[in-house]
């Protein structure tokens, strides 16, 4: 009998325990998400107009992409095709004289059905020695129709561009952050 209520008493504290940490994580996610809200919100934010020039779905045996709003040099487009399915979030693709193209990739999703769109762009300033920070705000949509009615995993990718001229004077695009999915 002994044995049984020791063996109690430990079940009681390792659920102890345990619940103790997943409150910790949750309080550390909440307070990494204040500090960030926090830094952000003492920076000058500028709204962004951008192009979207492809949007590109693909598994291992399948493909589909929107046709193209307008002509695409085939540089950005092999680089785009080579690049869209590395990691989820925000990267610069290409930067040129005139424009930033930037792939934006979302996890993958259970079906060709499920996207994403491009809710807002922000630019975020240079102020106190901190870094220039594009933030892309997107958002997940659903039924939407591509082709065929294709099942299985899926990647899902937008290729934009953004005109260095949209950006404030002298501003350049040195950190890309991503929220939603």
């Amino acid at each position: 009998m002994k044995i049984m209520g020791r063996l109690i008493i430990i079940l009681f504290t390792i659920a102890a325990l345990a619940g103790c940490s997943e409150s910790h994580k949750n309080n550390q996610a909440e307070n990494t998400i204040s500090i960030a809200e926090e830094a952000l919100a003492n920076r000058e934010n500028h709204q962004i107009p951008y192009k979207e020039l492809l949007y590109s779905k693909s598994s291992a045996d399948y493909s589909w992409e929107s046709p193209a709003v307008e002509p695409i040099d085939d540089e950005i487009r092999d680089l785009y095709e080579k690049n869209k399915n590395l990691a989820p979030g925000g990267f610069l693709l290409k930067e040129t004289d005139k424009q930033y193209y930037i792939v934006v990739s979302i996890e993958n999703k259970s079906s060709f059905n499920e996207g994403f769109e491009m809710k807002s762009l922000a630019f975020f300033d240079d102020k106190e020695g901190k870094s220039p920070l594009l933030s892309i705000e997107v958002m997940p949509t659903s039924n939407e129709i591509t082709t065929d009615d294709y099942k299985g995993l899926v990647s899902i990718s937008h290729l934009i561009s953004i005109a260095k001229k949209d950006l404030p004077d002298g501003s350049a695009i040195r950190e890309i952050s991503m929220i939603g999915s």
